[in-house]
């Protein structure tokens, strides 16, 4: 229905950035059930991903909704981390788009935006920006945790922070958070996103 409302709604309603990241966002979730995302084939080990039909066509609505907002749509950064992250090859095409995202989202508390460009950073070997990242999210969740409230994923962003620091070879970070980490994970046991391993990562 969405789709239909675009396309028939006039040159105005095809090209609106917002029904173009909907339109993508929709076909999305229908490639995703209760097991994870199933945007790529996965080959293996050995073998790169082939990514799905649908995933392609969702990614092309997503670039338009950007090249239609300066680069600036932040739903469409964020899902096109999602639609690209599981290829390297494609995980490479979005690292403007992350580091856009990043910018933009400095100095704020959307921690999950801040956190997300770190799927790309990591994917593509720039360690240190994943770093950065994680710290923003991490940051935002302490005052989130500081007022009584529960953000979104801070067990996962502060893992994430601490293997990035890792890779990149950044000891002093990757011993500093994984401190934090563990607070994180004592005054919350039970939340989804910790301690378990499956799930922090």
């Amino acid at each position: 229905r969405l789709r239909e409302l675009r396309l028939g709604g006039g040159a105005t309603l095809r090209k609106d950035p917002d029904l173009l990241v909907f339109d993508a966002e929709a076909m999305m979730v229908l490639m995703c059930d209760d097991s994870g995302y199933h945007f790529y084939t996965s080959r293996g080990d050995e073998l790169p991903p082939v990514e799905m039909e649908a995933t392609k066509e969702a990614s092309s609505l997503l670039r338009a909704a950007l090249n239609g907002t300066n680069q600036t749509h932040p739903y469409a950064q964020h899902l096109l981390i999602h639609s690209t992250e599981m290829s390297n090859a494609e995980a490479e095409t979005a690292v403007s788009v992350a580091a856009q995202l990043l910018k933009n989202m400095a100095g704020l508390q959307d921690q999950h935006l801040q956190h997300m460009t770190s799927h790309t950073f990591l994917r593509t070997g720039f360690y240190h920006q994943a770093v950065e990242g994680n710290k923003q999210a991490v940051n935002s969740d302490a005052a989130y945790l500081h007022h009584g409230l529960v953000p979104y994923g801070p067990g996962h962003n502060s893992a994430f922070l601490v293997c990035s620091a890792m890779w990149g070879g950044e000891r002093a970070n990757a011993y500093k958070y994984a401190n934090v980490m563990q607070q994180i994970f004592k005054e919350a046991p039970g939340r989804r996103d910790g301690p378990d391993g499956s799930m922090a990562w």
